[in-house]
């Protein structure tokens, strides 16, 4: 056995139980599926045998090539060997399973000791892009027995009686590959978000397929950059790049290619969900339609008649005739007792078993809307409701008003609502700051407490 490869066969010998002989390219293509129909007095030949057998290893295949793809699914790490003087000569392949191209399972169940090259040393010496720890499925034919008929017509055949399901390792490079491993590695291989379309799109395409020839059926687990015979084979997380002269460093991840397991993408998607993180600026999308936004020259309220979260005498709210007016920076339209408004607040007594309780109450004020000019608009209390307020007042001290204005509603000359949203008590006024650019509409809302004499 040549001392850079590693498979699951390793003898021809008629005879012997353990014996094995190699199938050298195994068929990749997936069989019609048809089964057996079992009846009474069926005749059972070999044929029909191997007709389930293919049902059943066909569906599987299947599966895994259309709905998993290829890839490692677990294991098969490459790494150092343990011993320093031994690092320029082998490197270990962990226990493992994969899928190649083809949907077939490689399973390795120990770990593989695996000869670097000593043979064509100076040949490879010029191979500067690196090489791969590979691995692909293999079955070899084992415990040879006697044959009572022997299809060649021979009195002494010999016929396998198991097919072990297997592997080979080797070591190899781009060319003897006969493809360039592709880097799945994120960083300067990322794809656009046009491309991520396409991906989406294929899914309607053909069903993945692999080229049934064994050199297309190598599964790729690591790269060691910048070999040399000679020199020593080492973890990345011992060194990396400028570890030091006469040693290459082993990249188990940027040419792997990961088939997760459902497991594997619950525990990915749990972490991102639970940790979330900030990913990259994307790429700059289209420019959509302009939509309302910061406007310049909007209409404003610029005056009230009170001064905002004060407390004042009913006989002021008297002397003013109960009129809470509102000046405006531009003629409006659609000012009436629905967008601007006033309530007050009252307390509720409830009696109830064990004692009593009250609760606040925000009632609206009947009231007649008064234009002084298009820009000077008041709010005026029905005459009947003051003199009520002023006998309700000798009993509660005082009364809490609210004063609203939905200015979503009051439109000015250029058919644009009013920016009336309130500054939350900022100054006497109350007003809002007036700025070059603004958002139309809102609520306008202040309060005034109204107590006795």
């Amino acid at each position: 056995m040549s001392g850079e490869m590693k498979s699951c066969c390793e003898a021809e010998k008629c005879g012997e139980r353990n014996a094995c002989f190699e199938r050298k390219c195994v068929e990749c293509e997936i069989p019609a599926l048809e089964r057996n129909n079992y009846f009474c007095g069926k005749l059972m030949v070999e044929r029909d045998f191997w007709c389930d057998q293919n049902y059943h290893i066909g569906k599987q295949r299947l599966h895994n090539r259309a709905a998993h793809g290829w890839g490692t699914l677990c294991g098969l790490k490459v790494k150092q060997h343990p011993v320093e003087e031994c690092r320029d000569k082998y490197v270990i392949l962990e226990p493992g399973v994969a899928f190649d191209c083809c949907g077939r399972e490689i399973q390795l169940r120990e770990e593989v000791y695996i000869a670097l090259f000593e043979k064509q040393a100076e040949e490879r010496r010029h191979e500067r892009s690196g090489l791969f720890v590979a691995i692909r499925y293999r079955e070899c034919f084992t415990e040879p027995v006697q044959s009572l008929f022997s299809e060649c017509g021979c009195d002494d055949g010999c016929e396998p009686n198991r097919i072990k399901e297997g592997y080979e390792v080797k070591i190899l490079s781009a060319r003897e590959l006969g493809f360039e491993p592709r880097a799945y590695k994120s960083g300067g291989d990322e794809l656009k978000a046009a491309e991520c379309k396409e991906i989406h799109k294929s899914v309607v395409g053909k069903c993945p397929e692999c080229e049934d020839k064994c050199a297309k059926q190598w599964v790729v687990l690591a790269s060691i950059p910048g070999y040399v015979p000679g020199f020593k084979v080492i973890d990345g997380s011992a060194g990396g790049p400028g570890s030091g002269a006469g040693t290459a460093v082993i990249d188990n991840y940027t040419n792997r290619r990961l088939v997760p397991s459902t497991d594997k993408l619950y525990e990915i998607i749990r972490c991102i969900l639970e940790n979330g993180g900030n990913g990259g600026k994307g790429d700059k999308g289209e420019k959509g339609e302009d939509g309302v936004g910061l406007e310049e020259g909007l209409t404003y309220i610029t005056g009230i008649s009170w001064i905002h979260a004060r407390t004042m005498k009913f006989s002021e709210l008297e002397n003013t005739d109960g009129r809470f007016t509102l000046e405006f920076s531009n003629p409006v339209t659609g000012v009436d007792v629905n967008s601007f408004f006033l309530t007050i607040r009252t307390k509720i007594k409830h009696d109830v078993s064990g004692g009593a309780f009250s609760f606040s109450h925000d009632e609206y004020l009947p009231g007649n809307i008064i234009e002084e000019d298009n820009k000077r608009i008041s709010f005026e209390l029905d005459k009947g409701l003051l003199a009520s307020l002023g006998q309700y007042i000798k009993t509660e001290r005082s009364i809490r008003f609210g004063i609203f204005v939905k200015c979503d509603f009051i439109i000015d000359n250029n058919k644009k609502a009013v920016a009336g949203h309130h500054i939350g008590g900022r100054g006497q006024s109350g007003l809002r700051i007036q700025n070059r650019f603004d958002i139309q509409g809102g609520l306008f809302e202040s309060w005034i407490t109204v107590e006795n004499e």
